[in-house]
C-alpha cells in the first residue's frame, strides 16, 4: 500500500507539472 501510495503522489505531482 505504502509503495502504491507513494507511485500515485508521484504520477499526480508529475501530471501537475
Amino acid at each position: 500500500i505504502l509503495c502504491s501510495n507513494r507511485n500515485v503522489n508521484e504520477k499526480s505531482k508529475t501530471d501537475e507539472m
